[in-house]
């Protein structure tokens, strides 16, 4: 039955049109079921893609959760460390504050108390990144493991076609492309950093083995960024250290922005040469629009809380001065969390400011926590289909020479050779999707001719 009435519409919709009106709505009829089938397919895979992300957050935590419950159960140091709050209970907080990049921990010191514990470290660096910047590979990742555990699935379908057009239905899920730069970017941060660090601090961390010394570098060169966390006393090291820490916080969601803004529209899975130049080159105007934009937020409320602690830093230079508050303002703008603190006393840094200091920096955190925005309405919350049916043209019209038509339509996808590709592959999905074009060319528009 579905062959039979895709047969008698396709002849219906190729039969050749006799007036300039007919042929009008021969295009629009053609777009505007393309759109619809579109729609259907976005709409499936939004809601797969809800179970994906669920099933990955939900999946993720609770193997963490088991993992580190486990290993505080069974090792006597560590349940001696961990007593107080309970192994279970803190091996659930841990699990959540570490995934989602809090950096809160039940420990007094933070996680200093671990320095000597390797496997919980590296089970936290693994969540920090997997919850943030690596979220978008992370996902990714599991997108496509899904995709072809059974390829013939209609679940496979529906998977294809996220990867094919990933902007389409989440925010941080990138072409392939994007991700593998992202990859690149995430990886060189992070051993910019271990090497860095590690080189700076060694003979600082004496009191350490040194393979301890390792995962111990390795641990703030990960949690750095954007988590918080810290297994070393940061206070001790190096002032060139401190220094590479502040840029590191600095440029914490540069990549994720980048990344974010350059794909707010509608790329395939297989951007040509060309295509990908753009991309390089719409990528390095927003990494140095953002840093300019950014500098902006350190500099302005670093001078002004100077201003505010002026009697401090003139009468406590010992706990006061310039660098702690540039790096508290820093910390504060990646959502990073570390802080020099204040001598002799259990709070952070930002606890000894005055109230309108503490005011400048609530509005820093919450300016860095926004700053990966888009410019723009992002495609993937629009409704399904609009962005779709926006990028719909006529590549072809007819020409009309003494009631005669020269030249046939075609619909496809954009403005290029490399968006044609796109049509076909929709094609292709519909028709493995088995969903059956509109009847005839009056169902498919509306009264006003709109289509929706």
């Amino acid at each position: 039955a579905e062959v039979k009435t895709r047969t008698s519409t396709d002849t219906e919709l190729n039969s050749t049109p006799e007036t300039p009106e007919e042929a009008a709505d021969v295009e629009a009829s053609v777009a505007t079921m393309y759109s619809r089938q579109r729609s259907t397919i976005e709409f499936r895979s939004a809601k797969v893609m809800l179970c994906v992300v669920i099933g990955y957050v939900i999946g993720l935590q609770l193997i963490a959760f088991i993992a580190f419950g486990i290993y505080f159960q069974a090792n006597n140091h560590a349940r001696h460390v961990v007593n107080k709050p309970g192994p279970w209970w803190f091996s659930l907080f841990h699990t959540v504050a570490a995934l989602n990049n809090a950096g809160f921990s039940l420990l007094p010191d933070n996680c200093m108390q671990l320095a000597k514990m390797p496997f919980p470290l590296l089970l936290t660096c693994a969540l920090i990144l997997l919850g943030n910047t690596g979220y978008p590979l992370g996902l990714w990742l599991v997108t496509w493991t899904l995709r072809h555990i059974r390829p013939k699935s209609k679940l496979s379908l529906v998977l294809r076609d996220v990867l094919m057009r990933p902007r389409a239905c989440l925010t941080v899920l990138f072409p392939s492309f994007h991700t593998f730069m992202l990859l690149l970017v995430v990886t060189g941060l992070t051993l910019l950093h271990f090497g860095l660090l590690t080189g700076f601090n060694w003979r600082y961390l004496k009191f350490l083995p040194p393979g301890h010394r390792v995962v111990n570098t390795f641990f703030q060169s990960v949690s750095t960024r954007t988590a918080g966390f810290n297994s070393m006393d940061i206070n001790v090291l190096d002032g060139s250290s401190l220094v590479v820490m502040i840029a590191m916080m600095y440029i914490a969601g540069v990549p994720i922005a980048v990344a974010l803004r350059d794909t707010n529209l509608v790329v395939g899975a297989w951007s040509a040469p060309d295509e990908r130049a753009q991309h390089s080159a719409r990528a390095m105007h927003q990494v140095k629009r953002l840093l300019v934009m950014d500098m902006l937020w350190v500099v302005v409320p670093w001078i002004i809380i100077c201003a505010i602690e002026n009697h401090n830093l003139r009468e406590h230079p010992e706990a006061y001065n310039e660098f702690k508050i540039l790096f508290e303002i820093v910390s504060a703008y990646g959502t990073v969390g570390l802080t020099l603190g204040i001598p002799n006393q259990v709070y952070s840094f930002s606890g000894g400011l005055h109230c309108a200091s503490k005011i400048f920096l609530v509005a820093v955190m919450m300016a860095g926590r926004h700053r990966g925005f888009p410019d723009n309405i992002d495609l993937a919350i629009q409704p399904p289909g609009v962005f779709v049916h926006r990028n719909y043209e006529v590549k072809e019209r007819h020409v009309y020479s003494g009631g005669t038509v020269k030249q046939r339509s075609s619909v496809v996808i954009g403005d290029d050779s490399e968006s044609s590709k796109v049509a076909v592959k929709t094609r292709e999905l519909l028709d493995e999707y088995s969903i059956t074009p509109p009847k005839t060319r009056a169902t498919q528009l509306d009264d006003d001719g709109s289509g929706h």
